[in-house]
């Protein structure tokens, strides 16, 4: 069964320590808007994650993420 983290990860003090965490845990998806209102907003910190992490795909959400963050 896939596991998905939902939105809290936007909340987390350290989203790269988080991430970390998360992959130990071996959770397969984090669904982020990269810690801003939208995931357009958030695109540098969903670029950096989805380079570091190893285990786990970095799922961009809201306001038409899905539209707008091509070549993430």
């Amino acid at each position: 069964m896939k596991f998905t983290f939902h939105r809290a990860f936007d909340w987390v003090e350290d989203p790269f320590e988080a991430l970390s965490q998360l992959e130990a845990l071996n959770v397969d998806y984090i669904l982020t808007s990269g810690q801003q209102k939208s995931a357009p907003e958030g695109l540098g910190l969903l670029k950096s994650l989805h380079e570091k992490a190893s285990t786990c795909s970095i799922m961009p959400w809201g306001r038409g993420a899905a539209s707008k963050c091509y070549g993430f």
